[in-house]
C-alpha cells in the first residue's frame, strides 16, 4: 500500500530533487544535508563525506534551501523511497 502523505510528498521531491536541506533537530541542534531515502520512522541524509540516518521524532524542522511547488496539490507522490 503507497502512502502518499504530505510528508512522503515532501520528502520525495526534496530526494529526486537533491535539494539541499537544513534539518534541526528538537535538541536544537541542526545540519546542512541532502535526503537520500525515507520511510515511515526515519530519514537518511547524506553530506558528501557520510550518511546518518536521523529518526523523523527527532526532527523539529526542515527547511529546504530553494522554494517548494506552492500547492500541495502539484507535488507529486515519491514511489520509490529507497
Amino acid at each position: 500500500m503507497q502512502n502518499n502523505s504530505f510528508q512522503d510528498r515532501i520528502l520525495g521531491i526534496l530526494k529526486d530533487r537533491k535539494i539541499g536541506v537544513r534539518v534541526y533537530l528538537v535538541n536544537g541542534v541542526h545540519v546542512d544535508e541532502i535526503v537520500k531515502a525515507f520511510d515511515q520512522y526515519a530519514v537518511l541524509i547524506d553530506d558528501g563525506k557520510q550518511q546518518s540516518i536521523i529518526y523523523k521524532h527527532a526532527i523539529s524542522t526542515i527547511t529546504p534551501s530553494t522554494p517548494l511547488p506552492a500547492s500541495p496539490d502539484s507535488i507529486q507522490p515519491d514511489t520509490d523511497k529507497a
